[in-house]
């Protein structure tokens, strides 16, 4: 069934409605964006090479391993989904914009290669350890509401950033936060 969710976007960003899609068909395919489709398996994607826009809010995906190749993807929503497994991210150093928000996310170190990243959304997973951010200077927005964040300290680094959502992390204290701010005084910090 997911084939046939899939296949009719494909076709209409490659512009060929029928007929067999070449690898040269596929490699026009730039942005593609299926929410709320109730996906499960992806794998039909893995030869879009080309793409570097990809929005799967809201379906059921948990498998990860068809975006391996997709290394120019610069825009990845995946918000909504069951995803607890990021390690298939770990090659896609292009990607810009990153919505993980709303998994089951609980380690990060799969995302400590991505420099270029700008904005990352993981709002709602099982977040604890922040040290894999610690290297992603190029980020602006760091969006981390409801995990289980207990140290700020790999963030004092990350002078570009402007906006912290912190609402939520039951393990923070005001003098973590306090601390940052100091650090960081150009970023604004939401925390309650």
């Amino acid at each position: 069934m997911s084939h046939e969710i899939i296949e009719p976007p494909i076709r209409r960003a490659a512009g060929k409605p029928k007929g067999k899609l070449t690898k040269s068909d596929l490699l026009k395919v730039e942005s593609i964006t299926l929410t709320r489709k109730s996906l499960s398996d992806i794998a039909t994607m893995s030869d879009l090479h080309g793409l570097t826009s990809l929005s799967l809010n809201d379906n059921e995906i948990s498998d990860l391993k068809p975006l391996v190749g997709l290394t120019r993807l610069e825009v990845l929503m995946l918000q909504g989904n069951q995803i607890s497994n990021i390690k298939p991210l770990v090659g896609l150093t292009q990607l810009k914009q990153l919505n993980l928000s709303r998994n089951r996310v609980s380690t990060l170190t799969s995302l400590s290669g991505m420099e270029r990243l700008e904005k990352l959304n993981l709002i709602n997973n099982q977040i604890s350890n922040l040290r894999p951010l610690a290297k992603l200077k190029s980020l602006e927005s760091l969006m981390l509401n409801f995990n289980q964040v207990i140290d700020l300290k790999p963030l004092f680094g990350l002078k570009n950033l402007e906006t912290l959502m912190l609402t939520g992390n039951l393990g923070l204290d005001d003098d973590q936060v306090e601390e940052l701010e100091e650090v960081l005084p150009r970023c604004e910090i939401e925390h309650c």
